[in-house]
């Protein structure tokens, strides 16, 4: 259950009408984009968010970022739900985002 479901929960049994004014969010799921300026949005819980900005890149020529990785002109706030950690490359994963389970080539 989520943070936001459990809060929910605990308003409703100990206050009950407290959060009636409240509007909850679903969270992002699999491949779903959403603002890092929206304080309200986030991946759903067994998924990662990530920057759309960092890529895989031969020419970036700073040091924040691991070898071999670099920025796409994408606004920089948009952020993308991945399944990081289940061993598994998918769609839109790569080495840059998710290391363990996109090895480099």
């Amino acid at each position: 259950m989520s943070a936001r479901r459990c809060l929910a929960l605990v308003v409703a049994v100990l206050a009950p009408g407290l959060g009636a004014g409240c509007q909850t969010t679903a969270c992002t799921t699999l491949g779903g984009e959403y603002s890092a300026h929206d304080r309200s949005a986030a991946c759903c819980d067994d998924l990662t968010n990530y920057n759309l900005m960092v890529v895989p890149a031969d020419t970036y020529e700073g040091d924040d970022l691991p070898e071999g990785c670099g920025v796409e002109a994408v606004p920089d706030d948009i952020m993308v739900c991945i399944e990081c950690g289940d061993g598994v490359c998918g769609e839109a994963e790569h080495f840059c985002n998710c290391p363990d389970d996109c090895p480099r080539e």
